[in-house]
């Protein structure tokens, strides 16, 4: 699990949410196809955590999926990836604090998951030009 930056900053809530470029990489060294069935046409899934654990926002909310079941053969490496909106349920921008992104395979197991801590900062105050 990789995120584009450790730190972001606290935007102000007026302007759109900050987005991160969440990744889960799956690695597979055996030399033989790992077989996964994935129940409906989703394959990955990501929530973010504030400093309390609440789930504060999650990738496959409001989403529909395919009913359709599917089963990939994974060699090598695959990779799965999502823009996570630094936002709370209600489209508010995250607040500062430390927060954790995780990210899953929907596999019929949650046994493919990983979890990445991350910061939202407020940014320092420039100083006012003075003449």
């Amino acid at each position: 699990m990789s995120v584009d930056r450790a730190v972001y900053p606290e935007t102000d809530p007026a302007a759109p949410p900050v987005e991160m470029d969440a990744r889960l990489r799956l690695r597979n060294t055996t030399g033989e196809a790992v077989e996964l069935f994935f129940p409906t046409a989703q394959r990955q899934d990501f929530i973010v955590r504030n400093p309390h654990g609440d789930v504060v926002w999650q990738w496959s909310e409001g989403k529909t999926f395919a009913q359709v079941a599917g089963t990939e053969h994974i060699t090598g490496e695959v990779e799965y990836g999502a823009a996570v909106s630094l936002a709370g349920k209600s489209g508010e921008a995250l607040s500062e604090g430390r927060y954790t992104v995780e990210g899953w395979l929907t596999t019929d197991s949650k046994r493919f998951s990983a979890t990445v801590a991350f910061e939202i900062r407020r940014s320092k105050a420039k100083p006012a030009d003075t003449w």
